[in-house]
């Protein structure tokens, strides 16, 4: 973390949008008391904020095509390929970056940036576990009215019934095939139907998403949906 005085880089556009614990805001619309997350996922408290004004925007692209847009006097921590500690960060403004040579001769760049640890949200009550979401995300079949799963992997079917409650049972559709199916076994074998699932699910594979309410899970919820 890099301390400055205030009014001292920093600077952002007013559209940047910016993950809080209360979900994404725009550089405009944060507020004393909000609180953002710091390098390392943690939550961390807005004090006072200090407008810039007009400034000269400049885009820094990653090697994995994402982008910044930041002023001049933006202090990122980095490190230097032809550096011996690669733990060790220092810090440079956009402008001290720029009068670097940034791309060797291979054109490989020259510095790198650390990545954010994940940020840390509060555990959160879902109907349907994170794990399913995921799972039906990837292999489940949610355009029939009945709850269908394909998989070649038995371990996986029997968490998912399980998950889905005590009282539900996986079976196999087809002896054929690896499309299995679940019911409530002391409801007369009563199919699950698909009805149960976020409506971001009940598509073709194409068009699936990843429901918002589990975007902002603990952690570990969100690691159990991958």
């Amino acid at each position: 973390m890099c301390l400055a005085s205030a009014a001292s880089g920093k600077a952002l556009p007013n559209s940047t949008r910016i993950p809080t614990t209360e979900g994404w805001k725009e550089v405009r619309d944060i507020r004393p008391g909000d609180y953002l997350f710091d390098r390392y996922g943690k939550p961390t408290k807005v004090l006072q904020i200090f407008p810039q004004g007009e400034l000269e925007v400049f885009q820094l692209i990653f090697g994995d095509g994402r982008t910044a847009l930041c002023s001049k006097d933006h202090i990122w921590s980095v490190n230097k390929t032809t550096w011996k500690n690669k733990n060790s960060f220092r810090e440079y403004t956009c402008e001290e970056l720029l009068k670097e040579e940034l791309i060797d001769s291979n054109r490989r760049a020259k510095f790198y940036i650390p990545c954010s640890s994940a940020i840390e949200l509060p555990e959160q009550e879902y109907k349907i576990s994170p794990y399913i979401i995921g799972a039906f995300l990837g292999d489940g079949c949610c355009t029939e009215h009945q709850l269908t799963f394909s998989s070649e992997d038995e371990e996986i079917v029997n968490k998912i019934a399980t998950l889905l409650g005590n009282d539900v049972v996986s079976f196999k559709r087809h002896e054929s095939n690896y499309s299995w199916g679940f019911y409530h076994l002391d409801k007369s074998r009563t199919k699950i139907y698909t009805s149960i699932l976020p409506k971001e699910l009940i598509n073709y594979s194409y068009d699936k998403s990843i429901p918002n309410e589990y975007k902002r899970g603990s952690i570990e919820q969100r690691l159990e949906l991958l």
